[in-house]
């Protein structure tokens, strides 16, 4: 069977800002630790992504750990045009989760949250312009459950955080690679918002697995991912503009029977066991195929 190596790993702290590249993951409860565990929404306790305000994409995150100073870990947030930072605690404090729980939603999912911050949401709220709050998720389960494998495969309850679906998103290099020969102007693998890029496998051929390791942890190929507009956001703007790539996604890759007129790109993992860590350079081995 075929075997890849993994060339990127990603995660987006908070929901729809700007990602950040790492040489290893570790895997949580809620995917790949750290990811999409914040998220913004608005005055209507709607969850507000790039798909409202695409200026989100240009909003940079970094985590900032201090294991040498008493300084907590944190999360850094910085942006065009906004004179200041804003730092947001890596751990919440415990007083955080004392707030009243806010009753949201990420697509058809119910999802409780607790304001992360109110001097980050006063920051976001500048830079974007209308009010937002930045949540943090409750200590309430968002179960995934959809098309997942029985829950007696897995040794935990598999969650997710503020992904739109599954806990993490894995594609090739030659995926994208056989897309921007059918497009004019070239997309960037950074447009679909993976977790997880590797190399060394047929273009879309991710699609036919169902179960893998990387390195030393085994995973669930779930399903294909449906992409919405998202991936059609220039991403150095920050503007939407264009109707590509998911117009020409549309033509060749409605290849989810289950979502039969949504495109498809890249899959979704679940993690058979928590705990444990995913690098740059692992080695990926298809166990089961569909």
């Amino acid at each position: 069977m075929t075997n890849c190596v993994v060339t990127g790993i990603h995660i987006y702290p908070v929901k729809s800002c700007k990602g950040i590249s790492v040489d290893g993951a570790t895997i949580s409860r809620t995917g790949l630790l750290h990811d999409r565990f914040w998220m913004i929404i608005d005055e209507k306790d709607k969850f507000v992504t790039i798909r409202e305000q695409p200026k989100l994409a240009l909003v940079n995150v970094e985590i900032v750990l201090n294991s040498e100073t008493s300084e907590k870990d944190h999360l850094k947030l910085s942006a065009p045009g906004m004179e200041h930072t804003v730092e947001l605690p890596l751990q919440p404090e415990p007083e955080v989760y004392a707030t009243p729980e806010i009753k949201t939603a990420v697509f058809k999912d119910t999802v409780f949250v607790h304001v992360a911050s109110k001097e980050a949401s006063q920051w976001v709220s500048d830079y974007l312009g209308v009010p937002v709050r930045v949540v943090v998720k409750s200590r309430v389960v968002r179960a995934v459950t959809e098309f997942m494998p029985p829950k007696e495969e897995f040794e935990y309850e598999p969650e997710t955080a503020f992904a739109d679906e599954y806990p993490i998103n894995m594609v090739s290099e030659e995926s994208l690679e056989d897309l921007n020969t059918r497009l004019e102007v070239p997309v960037q693998i950074r447009n679909f918002r993976p977790n997880i890029v590797i190399r060394g496998c047929a273009s879309y051929e991710e699609d036919s697995w169902k179960r893998i390791t990387i390195g030393e942890k085994e995973f669930f190929v779930v399903c294909p991912v449906a992409r919405c507009q998202m991936p059609n956001t220039d991403f150095d703007k920050g503007e939407r503009t264009s109707l590509q790539p998911l117009k020409t996604l549309m033509k060749y890759r409605r290849v989810f029977e289950k979502k039969p007129y949504h495109a498809c790109f890249s899959v979704s993992l679940a993690p058979v066991k928590l705990g444990g860590e995913i690098r740059v350079g692992d080695v990926v081995k298809v166990l089961e195929t569909k």
